[in-house]
């Protein structure tokens, strides 16, 4: 399965990022359940983690590389007009972004697992360069060992995925509220976890993100 992530540069401060947020929320709403390319969810920048001030939007491609090049032929040449009208709405709130596609790693769960679960309001999503080719065994070890110990906390695995254009980058996203977090973060399972498994990785680096107000896995931290 496709997905990708993109993290929007927002200008200025709060009101812009939640008004950046909230229209992407309503086009996700307003394109319903049964479009091709799902918006699994919209999350705004922790600003005490990391750089700021972003937005976060993760899609699944229903038909995988299909729709991808039907978007890459939208952007490239004939914007749809829900795209343009985005891009009218969008660009007075916005300086640039990132965009990453991103392949599923076993035991990544799809959308419709999402839909299944609970999931907190505050994603805890961390990139970790790997050694060249490494992705699968980097992935193995974090559901295996890593993964328990978070949830514990009561973190739960959001997504776990591999850059598709590169060979040694993966993501991965918890779920969690504020007081999980806290627990989480405090117990220093996280340093020790990866201090125990430099074989699997070189560096690694975790952000922290709320859902956006009205997106589907908004409620209180």
């Amino acid at each position: 399965m496709l997905y990708m992530q993109g993290k929007t540069n927002i200008i200025g401060m709060h009101p812009n990022r939640g008004d950046f947020a909230a229209e992407l929320v309503r086009r996700a709403q307003r394109a319903g359940d049964d479009a091709s390319i799902q918006t699994i969810g919209v999350w705004e920048f922790v600003g005490l983690t990391g750089r700021w001030s972003r937005v976060l939007a993760l899609y699944e491609y229903g038909n995988d590389w299909a729709d991808a090049c039907q978007q890459i032929r939208q952007i490239m040449q004939q914007p749809s007009p829900e795209l343009a009208d985005l891009y009218r709405v969008a660009d007075s709130m916005r300086s640039g972004g990132v965009d990453d596609l991103l392949e599923a790693l076993p035991g990544c769960p799809t959308l419709d697992d999402l839909r299944e679960s609970e999931h907190g309001p505050l994603l805890v999503a961390e990139t970790a360069r790997v050694p060249t080719g490494g992705e699968e065994a980097y992935a193995a070890e974090l559901r295996g060992s890593f993964g328990p110990g978070a949830s514990r906390h009561g973190l739960r695995l959001f997504g776990l995925y591999r850059h598709a254009l590169t060979d040694d980058l993966v993501f991965s996203y918890w779920s969690a509220d504020l007081a999980s977090y806290e627990s989480f973060m405090a117990s220093g399972d996280a340093r020790r976890w990866h201090a125990g498994h430099r074989d699997l990785h070189a560096s690694w680096r975790h952000e922290l993100w709320a859902a956006a107000k009205g997106s589907r896995f908004a409620r209180p931290l």
